[in-house]
């Protein structure tokens, strides 16, 4: 074994698995042993937001879990809520000194409210500001109620606040170089990736035809667009299941449509599982063509190989053309 090997430091699997860095062992120790407020502040040390997470996180950490090849995983995404709210009296870590130092930060997501927190901790003055009316950015609007209520989005948010970041809600910013101009000394842009990408199809502007973060948008702010009887919701990732299962429970009967199988779908599995049992239909290996009042015409598809993103290349299958009847078309690629 040379030098190199012998000295690299050694991660547990979930561990290295999880997006944050969270010393999952640490903390699933912590909560076995009761010591829940210890949990909490283990888990702080990488994420302001271990209620949210403790509900909404689609826990890759467990695939990874070495009690898998015995009884199965640790159920650790369950054991972060239970830290999360049985240790909730535990103190927020304290700041460091004040450096008398300014940070303006443009978004009041997840990716924003995380850089203040741990800015504010450091010493430093961190203003968030957020051009809509509330706080929590994809949390908030873009996560269904039934998967993240929003009570729990403003149990974190509010310890966020304590721990000294002010979130300016309903301030649009227009320029980060005028924010400099105000006496910030650096500015964060976390503005997030709200825009819906395109297929280029005949039809997709065109009227009953949604994007999916939209949909999810104006369901969560009480504003359910009319859908109608059949829904096709176009995607495979979580923003196209969630669209799925939110018009399900708006009375639609939904069919989504992949253009690969099952296995190449990004979503998490358990909520591809949720999604069918609540009455989704999944149409693999197929893609839209184009779409017009009350129909989307589809392909089949077969796949070939492996491309870019390391899954096997779909391809239309000439002469599978056919239709579906559709009341609302959601694109969420």
């Amino acid at each position: 074994m040379d030098i190199a090997t012998q000295s690299k430091p050694k991660v547990a699997p979930c561990e290295a698995a999880c997006p944050a860095g969270i010393d999952v062992p640490r903390y699933v120790r912590q909560v076995a042993q009761g010591r829940f407020s210890e949990a909490l502040a283990t888990i702080r040390e990488r994420i302001p937001f271990p209620l949210v997470c403790g509900y909404a996180c689609v826990h890759p950490c467990e695939a990874k879990c070495g009690r898998a090849q015995y009884e199965g995983p640790v159920a650790i995404r369950m054991l972060k809520r239970v830290a999360a709210e049985l240790g909730s009296n535990a103190p927020l870590p304290p700041a460091l000194a004040k450096t008398g130092r300014k940070a303006a930060i443009i978004g009041a997501g997840p990716c924003g409210l995380t850089a203040a927190y741990y800015l504010a901790l450091l010493g430093h003055e961190a203003t968030v500001f957020e051009a809509l009316e509330q706080s929590g950015g994809m949390l908030r609007y873009g996560i269904p109620q039934y998967r993240l209520p929003d009570e729990v989005v403003d149990a974190d948010i509010g310890l966020i606040e304590q721990s000294g970041v002010n979130i300016l809600t309903g301030t649009r910013v227009t320029s980060a170089e005028a924010l400099l101009g105000q006496g910030y000394d650096a500015v964060f842009i976390a503005s997030g990736a709200w825009r819906a990408a395109s297929m280029g199809i005949l039809g997709e502007d065109g009227p009953g035809v949604l994007k999916g973060i939209a949909f999810l948008e104006a369901v969560n702010a009480g504003a359910a667009p009319a859908i109608g009887a059949n829904v096709i919701v176009v995607g495979g990732g979580d923003t196209a299941i969630d669209a799925a299962r939110v018009s399900r429970r708006l009375g639609a009967e939904v069919v989504q449509v992949y253009r690969r199988t099952r296995a190449e779908m990004p979503a998490s599995a358990e909520e591809i599982d949720a999604a069918i049992e609540e009455g989704v239909k999944m149409e693999f290996l197929t893609a839209p063509l184009s779409i017009e009042p009350g129909a989307m015409r589809c392909i089949r598809m077969a796949l070939g190989a492996t491309d870019a993103s390391g899954r096997p290349r779909p391809e239309p299958v000439a002469g599978s053309e056919f239709t579906f009847a559709a009341s609302t078309v959601i694109m969420a690629i």
